[in-house]
């Protein structure tokens, strides 16, 4: 059996423009990146945010009008928030980074603020993890979410509405 990192790999050291077949496995392979499935390292950033109380759901069906139906890797929808971890070698060739900007410009569109996590990023998890904190409780104060409470579970990440 072959993983899905090994194929990754694979086309990382075979796949060029000029070589034949090249489109159609990294088309092939995105496909398989598109599945929705929870990484190792998202599950270790998930624990450690919702440690936090930031109330993350992991592969949210985002639905936007006239855009394709998409997982952001981890979010929190009421604040239209998210979290991609472009861990993967397809992130980094040309058709993945140029997928990934279509993807991030679409959620823009629909008012969600998508935050970028890179390999590096994971090498200190607790740092990235109080960073990404921070970003949250910055979306929730400027779409007008008060009181962004945090505490230690999934459930008692209260957030506030405003009134008026």
């Amino acid at each position: 059996m072959v993983t899905d990192e090994e194929l990754f790999a694979v086309g990382g050291r075979l796949c060029h423009p000029a070589r034949r077949g090249t489109i159609t496995y990294r088309l092939t392979l995105a496909r398989l990146g598109e599945q929705s499935q929870d990484s190792h390292p998202e599950v270790v950033l998930g624990d450690a945010l919702l440690r936090r109380g930031v109330p993350i759901v992991p592969q949210w069906e985002l639905s936007l009008p006239g855009e394709v139906t998409t997982h952001p890797d981890l979010s929190v929808p009421e604040v239209r928030w998210g979290i991609e971890l472009d861990l993967h070698h397809e992130h980094r060739s040309l058709e993945g980074a140029q997928r990934d900007a279509r993807r991030m410009r679409s959620r823009h569109r629909g008012d969600w603020q998508v935050e970028p996590v890179t390999e590096l990023d994971m090498v200190d998890v607790e740092r990235l993890a109080d960073e990404l904190l921070s970003l949250y409780r910055e979306r929730a104060r400027s779409i007008g979410v008060l009181n962004v409470q945090t505490g230690g579970t999934r459930h008692s990440g209260a957030l506030q509405h405003s009134d008026g």
